[in-house]
């Protein structure tokens, strides 16, 4: 009974998505990606994994949460005024801008090879490849990471490339589109090369914020669903799984049969193992946990001030999330420590606490998202219907508020706006 009524009210999010929420609006994607969750992945690995479902319920009520404080969020930015002038787009320096970000990409996805003890040079063949990936991952996961500010630097622009690529998307001329197809070239090369997921994933969360927040303020006719574009959609995310799995192959540095097998094992546990292991750590920790006030959600930032420390991977300890029978011990390979971005809100504000803040997102996204249709595009509403969708896309994951990169882009890309744009008067 318990879990049916989580069902319900998921299910209730997945249609409420379609009938209540527009195609800009980010609650869409906050329900159709929690909700859509719950529903497939317990229906259909439930044999598998196992869910003491008090996290599930949690997520079910963050969904009915981030509906309701849109919506609220939406009546306010209803009573906000027109712009008195229109812009115009400078395609121009918006290219010039593009390819100064894109070649700082390029050399930090270059420096990153140098620094594992490679040439392009020798990167002649697949078996080189190989042992570059696995000397990547081997140097990251026993060696403290010791970068200098001006590698900091050029990492930013390895997210700062695909969000202005996906943002120019519907704005750019036909013969210049393909810019923005390659700003995500910088990430996927690193992938390929240094075994670093989280950077493609991130890039692409990225690219798909901007083409979204764009055509809303400036080309709708751009973002249309039609069965052409499904299928371009369908064939995408199949490249992008395919792209990830491989990236995991690289990973070991061997390419066999047996490696298929095992990395199989660990893809699914990478793309399954968050939502178990969220709600077995909830179900084990509600009501106990002690409230630090934002410093895990905003890592980025107590980090870089020195409040707190973030660690590599955040979370240090796994947890073993498949479902077992009496007396049997949980295979050692089907655990994780990636518990998505609600318990470093739990952690920061409790229960109620972090429902009160994905409320108050919520409610700063459908005020943006009102504001910008009545016709007050600022940059300022922009910005914020990006990072939350940014953070949407990354929610599986963690806090994209965790991470000093993430955020030195999004101000990058708020200046870069006023760069892409001249004011014109509305006569």
């Amino acid at each position: 009974m318990f879990l049916f009524f989580t069902y319900l009210f998921c299910l209730t999010a997945l249609i409420a998505a379609f009938k209540l929420h527009d195609r800009f609006d980010p609650a869409r994607y906050f329900l159709l990606l929690w909700g859509g969750q719950v529903v497939l992945i317990h229906f259909i690995f439930n044999q598998l994994l196992h869910f003491p479902g008090f996290g599930l319920a949690y997520l079910s009520l963050t969904c009915m949460v981030f509906s309701l404080g849109t919506f609220v969020g939406q009546y306010a930015g209803s009573r906000v005024q027109p712009s008195v002038y229109k812009r115009e787009f400078l395609e121009q320096r918006s290219i010039l801008l593009f390819l100064f970000c894109f070649v700082l990409a390029m050399v930090y996805m270059l420096s990153g090879i140098y620094a594992n003890g490679y040439k392009i040079s020798q990167l002649t063949s697949f078996q080189s490849l190989l042992e570059l990936n696995n000397a990547a991952s081997v140097k990251r996961y026993t060696t403290q990471d010791q970068s200098g500010i001006a590698t900091q630097l050029l990492l930013t622009f390895v997210y700062i490339t695909p969000l202005l690529g996906g943002y120019l998307l519907p704005l750019l001329t036909k013969k210049f589109k393909f810019l923005c197809y390659i700003s995500l070239l910088p990430s996927l090369l690193i992938t390929l090369t240094q075994a670093i997921k989280a950077g493609f994933i991130t890039s692409v969360g990225l690219w798909g914020a901007g083409v979204l927040v764009s055509s809303f303020a400036h080309n709708q006719a751009f973002f249309r669903i039609k069965p052409a574009t499904l299928l371009k959609i369908t064939g995408s995310l199949a490249l992008f799984f395919a792209i990830l799995f491989t990236s995991m192959i690289f990973r070991t540095g061997k390419f066999d049969k047996e490696t298929f097998a095992v990395v199989g094992n660990k893809f699914v546990v990478w793309s399954l193992g968050h939502l178990p292991a969220f709600d077995q750590w909830y179900s084990d920790n509600v009501g106990t946990v002690q409230p630090t006030g934002g410093v895990k959600t905003f890592y980025g930032i107590t980090n870089f001030l020195g409040i707190a420390e973030r660690k590599q991977g955040v979370y240090d300890v796994n947890i073993p999330f498949a479902r077992t029978t009496y007396g049997t011990i949980p295979p050692p390979d089907m655990e994780t420590n990636i518990y998505t971005s609600f318990r470093f809100l739990i952690e920061d504000f409790g229960t109620l606490g972090s429902l009160l803040v994905l409320g108050l997102m919520a409610f700063v996204a459908g005020f943006s998202w009102m504001a910008m249709k009545r016709g007050n595009k600022g940059f300022i509403q922009q910005i914020l219907l990006i990072s939350v969708l940014f953070f949407i896309s990354w929610s599986f994951v963690a806090s994209v508020w965790a991470y000093t990169s993430y955020i030195a882009a999004m101000v990058f890309i708020f200046l870069a706006l006023h760069v892409l744009f001249k004011k014109i008067p509305d006569a």
